[in-house]
């Protein structure tokens, strides 16, 4: 019923009744869900300037499939614009350490191509904001030999 009525309220183009509809239902029954779906709801949530429900459907995303990259690397950015920088710091190292163990069985695949190299300079970012600059400089040099010259 409440996917039925998420897409009436899509189609119609209610966004936000339906995200704040899918968001209720889920986090009262987050079996209904899957971990990538609970991701996408996240990030639209952020979209919209709802930081707080955008973070609590990424943790739930992450209860449900720890491995889902997706979900780490937006949460770590979402913490991160909240100046929450060991946590997001966490997130990039797991995204990092996933990806490094990248196999079939050992990751869930994202909906999203996650740039490794954007994740090593988002956790040098995290680093230097804590004062941790001799990681930073690790962080970043890994960006580096990942990406060349590309900017971010």
């Amino acid at each position: 019923s409440y996917r039925g009525l998420v897409e009436v309220l899509l189609d119609q183009g209610k966004v936000d009744e339906a995200e704040e509809l899918s968001y209720n239902a889920l986090i009262q029954h987050p079996s209904w869900a899957t971990a990538q779906e609970f991701c996408t709801l996240g990030n639209g949530l952020i979209a919209e300037n709802k930081t707080q429900q955008g973070i609590a459907c990424f943790y739930q995303a992450i209860e449900l499939d720890p491995k889902l990259l997706e979900a780490h690397y937006s949460l770590g950015k979402a913490l991160a614009e909240k100046g929450e920088w060991l946590e997001a710091i966490n997130c990039y190292q797991q995204v990092i350490e996933l990806e490094a163990n990248e196999t079939e069985e050992n990751y869930s695949e994202s909906e999203i191509n996650i740039d490794i190299g954007e994740v090593y300079h988002l956790l040098g970012d995290a680093l230097q904001e804590i004062g941790k600059l001799d990681e930073s400089v690790a962080a970043y040099q890994g960006a580096i030999e990942i990406t060349g010259n590309e900017p971010y």
